[in-house]
């Protein structure tokens, strides 16, 4: 809704201030969603996928900044290996 042109957002039903209204609340409430939701600490791909839906609107009204940040870590924990079992072979039969 915040990317389309005023001539289709008029043949869906809304003015510019309805939209401006809307996209406002959604991104505060994905916001309010992502904080009582500890994305900080339980990160998934979920989260990750709510922070590049949420990128264009953020950037477009001045939040890039923030954006950038929060996906950085999304991105930074999701993309950490799992533990993956010792390589420590001293004891595997073979000496």
């Amino acid at each position: 809704m915040y990317l389309m042109d005023p001539e289709d957002l008029h043949k869906i039903g809304f003015d510019e201030q309805q939209r401006e209204n809307i996209t406002k609340a959604l991104s505060d409430l994905m916001e309010m969603s992502l904080l009582k939701g500890d994305w900080g600490r339980r990160h998934c791909v979920e989260w990750l996928q709510a922070f590049i839906i949420i990128g264009p609107y953020w950037s477009a009204t001045g939040r890039s900044d923030t954006h950038y940040i929060m996906l950085g870590s999304a991105i930074k924990h999701d993309a950490q290996p799992a533990s993956l079992p010792s390589t420590d072979r001293t004891n595997d039969g073979n000496t």
